[in-house]
């Protein structure tokens, strides 16, 4: 836009870049208000809904085979430096490659939720939320410190993580905590907890924009169903708002 205004810019030449300019704009506003692209809006906005309510069961699922769920969030990506290599093959081979390892290494991990996102400053990114069995691990802090060691480790030490844990005291203020030691009769960090894994729910059109069609940005843990315990049913279910 910047050589429009160029003082040394012929003005024929100037005159095609701005009608070339506005072509590209008059074609982007076309495809945008497109039949077919509103459609595809309407189907990855059913998705999404499908997505939360399969979020919900999930939890609920972990809840009536644990009294208490260890839950640790964590956003795993790479260093600036790294950026120019990433692919999205690349990025996708490394999270699957570190999930499998966490589930190796920890044997009491019940249950996680990913979801793939792309920033202009942080490009592609993961944010995971791991599930544990609180009967066998309690401390989320150190917890997530090793989770991300372990992503250091095996990416070279060309990734990054964040360790949400450590603002676990600002989610309290703001009342949205649903992290940490998160007990079956908990109905109201449950909630919260489940509210916030719908975050990853949502429709991120930054990634739509550089992500092929049909490449998934959304996934769990899948867990052959263990056999119903004995005893009296427990009746207390989590939904979101």
């Amino acid at each position: 836009m910047h050589l429009i205004h160029e003082r040394y810019l012929d003005n024929d030449v100037g005159d095609e870049l701005a009608r070339d300019i506005n072509n590209a704009l008059y074609a982007f506003l076309r495809e945008f208000k497109s039949q077919a692209h509103r459609k595809r809006l309407k189907n990855l906005e059913r998705v999404e809904g499908r997505n939360q309510r399969s979020i919900a069961t999930y939890v609920n699922s972990l809840f009536d085979q644990h009294a208490k769920l260890l839950v640790i969030r964590l956003d795993i990506g790479y260093r600036e430096d790294y950026y120019d290599q990433l692919t999205l093959d690349l990025v996708t081979n490394d999270r699957n490659c570190y999930l499998r390892r966490v589930q190796n290494k920890y044997p009491a991990l019940v249950g996680y939720i990913w979801k793939l996102e792309y920033g202009v400053d942080r490009r592609l990114h993961t944010h995971i939320t791991f599930i544990f069995n609180g009967a066998v691990h309690q401390r989320d802090i150190s917890l997530g410190i090793a989770l991300g060691e372990v992503w250091e480790d095996m990416s070279d030490n060309n990734g990054s993580y964040y360790n949400c844990q450590i603002r676990r005291e600002k989610y309290r203020e703001w009342g949205t905590d649903g992290i940490g030691m998160v007990h079956y009769s908990d109905t109201t960090k449950r909630i919260n907890l489940i509210n916030a894994l719908s975050y990853l729910t949502k429709l991120d059109t930054q990634i739509l924009a550089v992500l092929p069609a049909g490449r998934r940005t959304f996934g769990r843990m899948e867990r052959p169903s263990p056999q119903s315990r004995l005893g009296r049913p427990r009746l207390l279910l989590c939904r979101s708002d």
